[in-house]
């Protein structure tokens, strides 16, 4: 807090490998969610050993 009147923002992302790393890890996160919504609302569960 050596600045009151800056706004909380949270870390500051630097643009590089690191950034690149992260959105494709978004990416990947948000289509296994997608697939395994999918996968769940056709009843794969069965399949998976959850039976």
């Amino acid at each position: 807090m050596s600045n009151p009147d800056a706004p909380d923002v949270g870390p500051i992302v630097v643009p590089g490998d690191d950034s690149k790393r992260n959105h494709w890890k978004f990416i990947l996160q948000t289509l296994i969610s997608i697939l395994t919504a999918i996968l769940t609302a056709l009843g794969a569960t069965s399949c998976m050993g959850l039976h």
